[in-house]
C-alpha cells in the first residue's frame, strides 16, 4: 500500500509540475506590444480558454491528490483510540486509507485526461492557422480518449472478474 502511495504522489506531482509549467508558458506566447503588454496574443481564442480551463482543471485536481495523500499521512499517525480492540483499529485504518487511495487514483486519472484536453487544445489553438496539419494532430491527440476508456474499461472488467472469483 506504501508503495502504491508513493507512486500516485510522484504522479501527481509530474502532473501538477507541467500544468503549473504550461499555465505561464502559453501557446501563443504574451504580447510585447502596448495597450495589451504581458496578455497571452490567443486569448481570445476559444480553443485557448478550453487550454486554460482544463490545464488548470488538471492542475487543481493534481494538487487535490497530493493533499489527499498528505492528510492520509496524518490521519495514519492519530493515535489509536484505546476503547476500540487492536483488530477494529487496524481495520479502520486500512479502509481509510485504501478509501484514500481510490480518490487519489480517480483525481490523478481525471487529472491526466483533463492534460490530455489541454494538449490538444492547445496544439489546435497554435496550428488553428493551418488546418491540414491542426486536424490530424488533434485527432492523433484524440486517439488517447479511445485508449484511455478502453483501458480502464478492460481493468475493471479484470477486477470485476477477480472479485467473482474470491467471492466463490
Amino acid at each position: 500500500m506504501e508503495y502504491y502511495n508513493q507512486t500516485l504522489v510522484v504522479v501527481s506531482a509530474l502532473i501538477a509540475t507541467v500544468a503549473f509549467a504550461a499555465n505561464f508558458t502559453l501557446p501563443g506566447g504574451y504580447n510585447s506590444d502596448e495597450p495589451h503588454k504581458g496578455m497571452a496574443v490567443l486569448a481570445k481564442k476559444s480553443s485557448f480558454i478550453v487550454f486554460m480551463v482544463s490545464n488548470s482543471l488538471a492542475m487543481v485536481l493534481s494538487a487535490l491528490a497530493i493533499l489527499i495523500q498528505f492528510v492520509g499521512k496524518i490521519i495514519s499517525m492519530v493515535p489509536d483510540n484505546p476503547a476500540y480492540s487492536i483488530e477494529y483499529q487496524l481495520l479502520l485504518n486500512a479502509n481509510r486509507s485504501e478509501n484514500l487511495l481510490y480518490v487519489t487514483i480517480l483525481c490523478n486519472l481525471l487529472a491526466i485526461l483533463a492534460m490530455m484536453v489541454a494538449f490538444v487544445t492547445g496544439n489546435y489553438t497554435v496550428l488553428g492557422f493551418l488546418p491540414g496539419l491542426a486536424i490530424p494532430v488533434c485527432i492523433l491527440g484524440c486517439f488517447f480518449f479511445v485508449l484511455f476508456f478502453f483501458v480502464i474499461n478492460k481493468i475493471l472488467k479484470w477486477l470485476k472478474a477477480s472479485d467473482d472469483e474470491d467471492l466463490s
